[in-house]
């Protein structure tokens, strides 16, 4: 590979990095290619996603000593790369879905938003829920203490609708 190609996939790597809030690295020796392409159209089905296959010394280089704290350990043997900007959760319950159902990846470490995660993280991670759900449970609780107000302020109009539909109703008998 030529300095110049070389020079240009490091900075399509850094700028990976520098915009997106999830990076996963999985290594993914034993996936043939129709399961490749089966792994990267899950990833893809995400607006901000994407999934890249690494050279380790690439990532290595590209980083530099800008992130302390990326997981630069886990940056052995075939590495593959897979990233989102919003939805990471999502991205991350796809790769251990896949690798749960096809056996064929081994998650190998995370970096979201500045923290290193090992496995056990990223697994806590993916329980969570989306963001939209998260958006809207937000969104509920927020409008919760409004609807309590609106309903006790139409309490009195109501009650006294009924107790003027009842008097209504006894003068008739």
């Amino acid at each position: 590979m030529r300095k110049e190609t070389k020079i240009e996939v490091g900075k399509k790597i850094r700028s990976i990095i520098d915009s997106h809030k999830g990076l996963f690295f999985f290594e993914y020796g034993k996936m043939s290619v129709q399961e490749s392409l089966e792994l990267r159209r899950a990833i893809r089905k995400h607006s901000t996603s994407g999934i890249r296959i690494v050279k380790n010394t690439f990532v290595k280089k590209a980083i530099g000593d800008d992130f302390p704290t990326f997981p630069v350990d886990c940056l052995k043997g075939p590495t593959g790369m897979a990233y989102s900007d919003k939805e990471f959760i999502e991205v991350a319950k796809t790769l251990l879905e896949f690798s749960k159902t096809s056996g064929k990846i081994n998650i190998k470490a995370g970096y979201v938003e500045g923290k290193k995660m090992d496995l056990p993280q990223i697994e806590a991670l993916s329980k969570l829920p989306g963001r939209e759900v998260l958006l809207g449970q937000l969104g509920g609780t927020m409008a919760s203490p409004m609807r309590s107000f609106l309903t006790n302020l139409r309490a009195p109009l109501q009650n006294f609708g009924l107790l003027l539909n009842q008097l209504k109703s006894k003068k008739e008998e």
